[in-house]
């Protein structure tokens, strides 16, 4: 029995060790604080009280050069908000890292080349990156990456760099304002599950070759006033969300979500003031669970067929008047149409 105890005891140790982790929520106007922790730390956590305010600006490249070459066994590296200029070429050293966060470093114009030797990493955050100029050209090198997200002033992605990454399964874009179109072999991120496009001002279309995405089960897209969600066969067929808002051009949903009509069973439409109808068409998604309408005031009603749709036990309809209207319990005219829905909310 003592050396069953003195095994999980060792166990536990080891995993004790396996989670060693520092959070830095103070400010230090120097470094020997980092003396006193142990070479094994696994997670650097620069956890800033206020950020993204002034008063931490002494996180910057010497402190995260000095981490670097410490902790050689990282797993997890969070730089969020410090306001970086740069980021460390030294960083292709931690060769365990999983996880790397740079979200909110407006200063940083350019991401090493080296960034891209980091192949065990699974997590690059690179939201509100804003001006970053480029993504490294030999990203694809990053074969374990699973999670993306990206701020950048590119026009475009060059080909045999983000498509190659056939790992992913979260891909993110936010405000990158100059991205008009993504490169074409978005075909070969079969693992991707997830793909959101959101304050991307001049983007046109979406990528082509989402048909072939069959493990795509979400999409969000908002605040790209220049995109057309154009009728078409290449878009996917097997979503389980969707959720669109803040697209000055969609005066109508898109044909192409029937497509996932057998697998659909959330769908979120919001600030869409140029909507003035759902299609008949809608009854058709006979998985929905949950259809949200937020802030689209020219819709006036919901489709006859509506009725039919035996899934849907939830429905929100938020800031539309005159479909609120028209939705009132036991006196609306669409009432009927809703009525054995177990959750309806109007606000």
């Amino acid at each position: 029995m003592s050396q069953k105890i003195k095994g999980i005891r060792e166990s536990l140790e080891e995993l004790a060790k396996d989670r060693a982790q520092f959070h830095l929520e103070e400010r230090f106007e120097d470094q020997p604080f980092l003396n006193k922790l142990s070479n094994n730390m696994r997670t650097i956590n620069f956890s800033c009280k206020d950020w993204p305010s002034a008063e931490h600006t002494f996180i910057n490249k010497p402190l995260v050069e000095t981490c670097i070459s410490r902790f050689k066994q990282l797993r997890l590296l969070n730089l969020r908000y410090p306001r970086l200029e740069e980021l460390p070429s030294s960083i292709s050293t931690l060769k365990h890292l999983r996880y790397l966060n740079l979200r909110g470093n407006k200063q940083i114009k350019k991401l090493p080349k080296s960034i891209c030797n980091l192949q065990n990493l699974e997590t690059l955050i690179l939201r509100g990156c804003e001006e970053l100029e480029e993504l490294p050209r030999d990203i694809r090198k990053m074969i374990s990456l699973r999670y993306l997200s990206i701020t950048t002033k590119q026009t475009r992605f060059p080909t045999n760099g983000i498509e190659c990454m056939c790992s992913l399964r979260k891909l993110y874009f936010d405000k990158c304002p100059k991205l008009e179109s993504f490169t074409k072999g978005i075909q070969r991120l079969t693992a991707l599950r997830f793909l959101g496009f959101q304050n991307c001002e001049s983007l046109n279309s979406l990528p082509q070759g989402l048909k072939h995405l069959t493990a795509l089960e979400v999409m969000s897209i908002q605040n790209c006033e220049k995109l057309n969600l154009m009728e078409g066969d290449d878009y996917p067929t097997s979503l389980r969300k969707l959720s669109i808002g803040r697209l000055p051009k969609l005066v109508a949903l898109p044909l192409w979500l029937k497509g996932s009509a057998n697998t659909s069973n959330f769908l979120t439409i919001f600030d869409c003031h140029n909507l003035v109808v759902l299609p008949e068409w809608l009854s058709d998604l006979n998985s929905l669970q949950k259809l949200m309408i937020r802030y689209c005031p020219k819709l006036s009603s919901l489709p006859k067929g509506l009725g039919h749709l035996t899934t849907l036990r939830e429905l929100e309809i938020v800031r539309c008047p005159n479909l609120r209207r028209n939705c009132e319990r036991d006196v609306g005219k669409d009432w009927p149409k809703i009525a054995h829905v177990p959750l309806v909310k109007l606000i």
